[in-house]
Order: structure tokens, then C-alpha cells, then sequence
């Protein structure tokens, strides 16, 4: 007679993952253009250095955002 396998039993479930919002996926040649542009656009405005620090400082307070979402956000923040 076969045993009857089962799953071991966690006594906390594992926390959800950190990324709520939804973003759709595209692929690393659209984000590295995407990238290009926005640094492009603010390095013609001069704030390139400070919409880096921004995006960086995005990432670290949501590591779940893409290099093309901080990078937005940052450009928003400083150029916009």
C-alpha cells in the first residue's frame, strides 16, 4: 500500500509578495528604451543627476518598482 504524500503545514503563511500594483510586463529592449529617453530628455533639462537620486531613492523605499518606474517617477518629480 502506497503512503499518501502531504505537504508539510507552516504554522504562519508566507507573506504576500511586496509588488501590489499591477504593471504590465514588457520587454528588456522597450524598458532599456524607455530608460534611454527619460535620461535623455533629463539630461537636456539638466536635472539628470537628480532625477537618478530620485529614481534610486524610489527603488529603495519600493525595491518592487522597475528601473522604468523609478526613473518615471523621478523625471515627474524634477523635469514635470
Amino acid at each position: 500500500m502506497e503512503k499518501k504524500r502531504t505537504l508539510p503545514k507552516f504554522r504562519n503563511p508566507p507573506p504576500p509578495p511586496p509588488h501590489t500594483h499591477e504593471t504590465p510586463e514588457i520587454s528588456i529592449e522597450d524598458e532599456m528604451e524607455g530608460i534611454q529617453s527619460i535620461l535623455k530628455y533629463a539630461y537636456g533639462e539638466g536635472f539628470l543627476t537628480e532625477v537618478v537620486w530620485s529614481a534610486l531613492t524610489v527603488m529603495k523605499n519600493d525595491p518592487s518598482m522597475t528601473r522604468l518606474e523609478a526613473l518615471s517617477c523621478g523625471y515627474d518629480e524634477w523635469v514635470k
